[in-house]
């Protein structure tokens, strides 16, 4: 396995079953603490985050190594040092290894061609967010016991989320079946197939279909997904909005219920 992790698309089916099982075996308690002593993890976050960046300090803490948070606003990137340098210069102070969370789909890729340190993907603009993706899989393994054969619903912006793309590539490395389910602007373009009737390494591998219609009973898992505002136009008016929903919420409680949310809202804003 490559040192560095990128994304899951680049990974094979045994790749991703191998991180799972050591994860599991982290946590239960099956491998030592420590194994990362002596070494240096370094977050470079062009992104805010609070759940991903808090996490990786936490784990890497955990595990015994020195973590240090390189603030970007603060930095030398401020006064145009590119992705390039900064990540050289890093491995120059000494990081083993650097997270990276960046607006720009790829920019980990490229930092992990110009370093000899490991390069972490912790989220490249719309591309892939795999480590939220590994997190998912060990997730639903944990209360289903298995991946391969379940029918699996991703359910809101797929067309947005990184989050969502690193899913439908693990889900159907490991043999699920996946529907994305959303308004058909923000799923993916056009009806994908992935890997039908493909094996890779013995294994089936699943499928993936969009879809608006209700979901069906038999589902096992459902991946719900947030609408992002990284594609969406900041400028939409209320009209425009309710529009929206009166296009694809027909049940009439859910309208009211949206209704009261709002007014709670602007009452709470007032005088603010």
């Amino acid at each position: 396995m490559s040192r560095h992790l990128l994304g899951l698309r680049e990974l094979s089916a045994a790749q991703i079953q191998q991180l799972l099982d050591s994860s599991q075996a982290y946590a239960d308690g099956e491998r030592p603490a420590g194994a990362l002593t002596g070494r240096t993890i370094i977050t470079l976050f062009y992104e805010p985050s609070t759940r991903t960046e808090i996490s990786f300090e936490l784990a890497a803490k955990r595990a015994g190594a020195d973590v240090v948070r390189c603030d970007v606003q603060r930095s030398s990137i401020q006064k145009g040092e590119s992705l390039v340098d900064t990540v050289q210069t890093l491995e120059a102070l000494g990081a083993d290894a650097i997270v990276i969370r960046h607006p720009m789909a790829g920019a980990p890729k490229v930092a992990s061609r110009s370093v000899r340190c490991a390069v972490i993907n912790a989220g490249d603009g719309m591309h892939e967010h795999p480590t939220q993706g590994l997190l998912d899989l060990l997730t639903v393994r944990q209360r289903k016991a298995r991946i391969a054969g379940l029918k699996v619903a991703i359910v809101g912006d797929v067309l947005h989320s990184r989050v969502a793309r690193s899913a439908i590539w693990s889900f159907t490395k490991l043999g699920a079946t996946v529907t994305l389910v959303g308004p058909p602007t923000l799923l993916l373009p056009g009806p994908r197939e992935e890997g039908r009737g493909k094996k890779e390494e013995g294994r089936s591998r699943g499928s993936v279909r969009s879809s608006f219609v209700p979901l069906p009973f038999f589902l096992a898992v459902m991946h719900q997904g947030t609408i992002s505002w990284r594609g969406t136009p900041s400028s939409m008016t209320r009209d425009q909005a309710w529009a929206l929903v009166c296009e694809w919420i027909h049940n009439p409680n859910l309208r009211k219920h949206l209704l009261a949310a709002e007014a709670a809202m602007r009452a709470c804003t007032r005088g603010r």
